[in-house]
């Protein structure tokens, strides 16, 4: 604490003694130790893992538009639920996202199944990616889906494959994301703070 009631810590030439210098210098300059700890955790990895979730928003049951249609829904139980979301603000926001977590290059885009993009050979165009989207996306008629996969160019090489669907079974979720490969674990929870505090997401599991 400072003199004045600061938080800064002061240097102790100005208020202490020669064990407060060698204190000092180790806060604001932590040793070769102490860096080598804070690298070694961050280099913790985690492998092939599954994100999924929806989102806080209204959603309708879809009646099966046939008779046959209606049979196999009483059959088996499954049932379609239709969500009111905008599909493109729901992918620029978990793109974001993984912009955070250093992904940096968007290998495949479908809207509707679509190909709207194919570049596996770029490292980083994620952020003109999402331009693309957004010009791409108002040339479909109330588009139902969007498929992306994204590389991580890290020590160590993830892709992860982003499902967003408006229409989906009861039993399953609006977006299903798939990591291919080892993320850190510091980037891992760096994507997911950000879906906390920037998503309107609910029910996400892993």
């Amino acid at each position: 604490m400072g003199r004045y009631g600061s938080k800064f810590r002061e240097p102790p030439w100005v208020i202490g003694s020669s064990r407060e210098l060698m204190d000092w210098n180790e806060a604001v300059s932590p040793s070769k130790n102490e860096q080598k700890k804070v690298h070694k955790t961050s280099e913790r990895y985690l492998k092939n893992l599954h994100v999924h979730f929806d989102f806080n928003s209204k959603n309708e049951e879809i009646a099966p538009d046939n008779f046959f249609r209606k049979i196999i829904a009483k059959l088996t139980g499954k049932k379609q639920i239709l969500e009111d979301i905008d599909l493109f603000e729901k992918a620029e926001l978990i793109l974001r996202g993984l912009i955070k977590a250093k992904f940096r290059n968007a290998v495949r885009i479908l809207i509707d199944k679509n190909e709207i993009y194919f570049h596996p050979e770029k490292t980083a165009d994620l952020r003109k990616t999402i331009e693309i989207l957004h010009d791409n996306i108002r040339k479909f008629e109330k588009p139902t889906s969007i498929e992306m996969i994204m590389m991580l160019h890290d020590v160590k090489k993830c892709t992860v494959q982003v499902k967003i669907k408006k229409i989906h079974d009861f039993k399953k979720h609006t977006v299903e994301m798939y990591f291919n490969g080892e993320i850190r674990e510091d980037l891992y929870h760096s994507f997911l703070n950000y879906l906390n505090e920037n998503v309107d997401a609910k029910d996400i599991g892993y």
